[in-house]
């Protein structure tokens, strides 16, 4: 079974929710006395740092890329990558390893500011599970590991208490891809296994 990403929070663990460091880096970036055109690269509600940040100051206007997800009330709407608009600040929470290379490399062009973070490390290629709990506390277990096709991929899943299997996958990219990718990127190391990269 696929994740279905407009219900994402009811089957996805909690961790990835939670406000982190890099949600107070975003609103820091985002808490500005005017006005600001955001690009919110696939977080949605997931995003919690800008919407917050929307409440405060209306002159913030978010649009979602997002094939999958229809913008909350809170944005503007939905924009594809052929977008005309050019964005003050584009933000990739947990999102940048869902998109190909061309894609990560067009950004740039987009936005005069991009914020995105991701993991440093891969998992290795066992399978390694773990308990968690999603938003509504129903326990699940979660698994990944790295595979190596043309690119190499995490697959994930996400194990139901009744069973049920969601699967997905997205893309692993090394610090050098990001490098490659946007020329000058800053990278900032936190907790265990993350980075921030801003351009």
């Amino acid at each position: 079974m696929k994740l279905d990403w407009e219900n994402y929070r009811t089957t996805f663990p909690d961790r990835y929710l939670r406000s982190g460091f890099f949600d107070q880096e975003v609103k820091a970036a985002t808490q500005v006395g005017h006005s600001m055109t955001i690009l919110d690269i696939g977080g949605g509600e997931g995003t919690v740092a800008i919407r917050d940040n929307v409440r405060c100051n209306k002159e913030l206007k978010v649009y979602l890329l997002d094939p999958h997800v229809k913008a909350p009330h809170w944005m503007a709407g939905n924009v594809s990558m052929e977008t005309d608009i050019h964005f003050d600040l584009g933000v990739a929470r947990g999102s940048i390893n869902y998109l190909t290379k061309p894609e990560i490399k067009k950004l740039p062009s987009l936005c005069t500011h991009l914020m995105a973070n991701t993991f440093k490390n891969p998992p290795g290629t066992e399978w390694v599970s773990r308990a968690a709990e999603n938003t509504f506390r129903k326990p699940l277990i979660e698994r990944y590991r790295l595979r190596e096709f043309k690119q190499a991929r995490v697959e994930h899943e996400l194990i139901l208490e009744d069973g049920q299997k969601i699967s997905h996958s997205f893309f692993y990219y090394t610090v050098e891809d990001f490098k490659e990718l946007w020329p000058g990127v800053k990278i900032v190391e936190y907790g265990k296994n993350s980075i921030i990269l801003t351009v």
